[in-house]
């Protein structure tokens, strides 16, 4: 179980309706014997902005990732992939800031969106002011953008995955301006 932890105030962008955001990441292990309670405090002028983190196995090694966004007022988001294990949480991986503050990146899915099935992390880069959809891949120790394509809108509603019949994965949304945009 992952989740996050720790919540404060010292991060004044409010991109969620309020000025809560999380200062530490908790991941809990209960497998019966591999039991452990971790917990990532971030810097103090950082915070976790989101409601919470996505699990997958990012880099193809059978074992689970956790996928955040990490925010600092000088220089906005960036995606943060963290490792795990009984000995404790680690930053394996992160992404280059966006270079404003107040910009969010907000993380929609992990899955296998890459033409040749690669894994990739869908996000949407400032949904509150227009919204940019992109996808990362994990490369070496960094986490690189791979494509992007401009909404043109504000987001209406939040992207939503979704497996066709035919078993391949298409990303959704709506605008406020009433159009369902639709990326496969």
């Amino acid at each position: 179980m992952y989740s996050y932890s720790n919540p404060t105030e010292r991060y004044p962008h409010g991109a969620l309706g309020d000025r809560i955001e999380w200062a530490s990441l908790i991941a809990i292990s209960l497998y019966s014997d591999d039991r452990y309670l971790l917990r990532y405090d971030l810097a103090e002028d950082e915070v976790f902005e989101g409601l919470f983190p996505l699990v997958a196995d990012v880099d193809g090694d059978g074992k689970e990732e956790i996928v955040t966004t990490v925010s600092r007022s000088g220089s906005g988001s960036r995606l943060v992939v963290f490792g795990h294990d009984s000995a404790g949480l680690r930053v394996i991986a992160e992404s280059e800031p966006i270079g404003t503050g107040s910009r969010w990146l907000h993380q929609i899915a992990v899955a296998p969106f890459g033409p040749d099935g690669e894994m990739e992390i869908a996000v949407v880069r400032t949904p509150h002011i227009g919204g940019i959809a992109q996808y990362y891949r994990l490369v070496g120790d960094s986490v690189e953008e791979v494509w992007e394509l401009e909404l043109g809108s504000r987001l209406a509603s939040n992207l939503a995955v979704v497996e066709t019949p035919g078993g391949s994965l298409i990303l959704g949304a709506s605008t406020e301006d009433g159009q369902l945009l639709i990326w496969q």
